[in-house]
C-alpha cells in the first residue's frame, strides 16, 4: 500500500470502502489525501449522498412485481 494516494487511487479506495471495511493503513492514507485534496473531499461527500440515497431507495418503492409495473405501463 502506498503512503500517498493519487486522486484516482483515492476515488477507487472510497468506492471499495462502500463494499468492505478498509484497513487501518487504507483509512489513514485516504484521510490524509482528503485533508489536502478538496476535489476528492467533495467526491467523498457525493459517495456518502449516493450511499444514503441507495439505503433509503427500497423504502420508497411501491410493493409491485415487475410484471405488475409492465401491465400498468401498457394500460396507459
Amino acid at each position: 500500500m502506498k503512503l500517498w494516494l493519487s486522486c484516482h487511487d483515492a476515488s477507487r479506495t472510497m468506492s471499495e470502502g462502500m463494499d468492505r471495511e478498509l484497513g487501518l493503513l487504507e483509512r489513514g492514507t485516504l484521510r490524509m489525501h482528503l485533508m489536502i485534496c478538496g476535489a476528492c473531499h467533495r467526491v467523498q461527500g457525493q459517495f456518502a449522498f449516493l450511499r444514503e440515497a441507495a439505503r433509503r431507495y427500497p423504502e420508497a418503492l411501491p410493493d409491485e412485481s415487475p410484471s405488475d409495473t409492465d401491465a400498468a405501463r401498457h394500460r396507459r
